[in-house]
């Protein structure tokens, strides 16, 4: 497997689906090295890497959503077919789901689900302020407030940060940027996940993927906050898992990937 921006989490000689992850802004494809534990061994797992994060840290970041996605799909269309799904957490539901409709406006298969974690939609109007252009301590501070995103332990080693505010900058500012349209509709059924003390993302912001698909919706909760997915990844694989037990004949169409 390529070490570009494909990372194969795991694998099997019996896997019938593809799980592909996109990572939350400065994440990378470690974020889910261990999710095949908590998933059927028919489930072949498959994390993106950006550029600029994880192993690819010496490369540029992209600037924005769509470049993302576009460097992403190029990639999945090297592996072998397989039927696939899509999950995202934060600013990765931003980029599967515009890998999602670059897919669908092309004409090409979609997913066969897509799964959203953490953020709203981006139909809906952004009501926090922009903080990409703020110095470093701002930038961080902001961020530690809205996301408790960058460890306590990491602000005392400046030599780090030097290295992780770049990319993670660039990824605040294709947020930011980054709005999707309602016309955009998928075909795929969604699945929205979310944290019950998330300040960023609401129930109210979950639900609204609702108007992004033409299929079936679901939304569901867990106890944590942004990064929920670090003390219940358990309970999201099962629901995971779950949500792909109950698909229905419609939800699996031959158009889908």
């Amino acid at each position: 497997m390529s070490k570009g921006w494909s990372q194969c989490i795991s694998t099997a000689p019996d896997a019938a689906l593809r799980l592909v992850c996109f990572p939350h802004a400065g994440g990378s494809a470690a974020s889910f090295r261990l999710w095949p534990a908590g998933l059927r061994s028919d489930i072949e797992v498959i994390a993106l890497e950006y550029p600029g994060h994880g192993t690819r840290l010496q490369e540029p970041p992209l600037e924005t959503v769509p470049q993302l996605a576009r460097g992403a799909l190029a990639a999945l269309a090297t592996l072998p077919a397989m039927p696939t799904l899509f999950f995202g957490h934060s600013m990765g539901s931003m980029v599967a789901f515009e890998a999602a409709a670059q897919l669908a406006a092309t004409g090409l298969p979609h997913p066969r689900h897509l799964f959203v974690s953490a953020r709203q939609p981006p139909h809906l109007r952004e009501t926090l302020p922009s903080i990409s252009h703020l110095p470093d301590g701002a930038f961080l501070h902001e961020l530690n407030q809205r996301y408790a995103a960058v460890p306590a332990a990491l602000l005392q080693y400046p030599d780090v940060l030097a290295l992780l505010v770049p990319p993670l900058r660039a990824d605040i500012a294709a947020l930011e940027a980054y709005q999707g349209s309602p016309a955009a509709a998928l075909a795929c059924p969604i699945t929205a996940f979310g944290g019950l003390d998330d300040p960023t993302t609401s129930s109210q912001h979950l639900h609204a993927w609702r108007e992004l698909t033409t299929a079936s919706f679901r939304m569901k909760l867990f106890d944590g906050g942004h990064f929920y997915l670090d003390t219940q990844r358990a309970e999201v694989l099962g629901e995971i898992v779950g949500t792909l037990e109950m698909m229905t004949v419609s939800d699996v169409a031959e158009n889908c990937l």
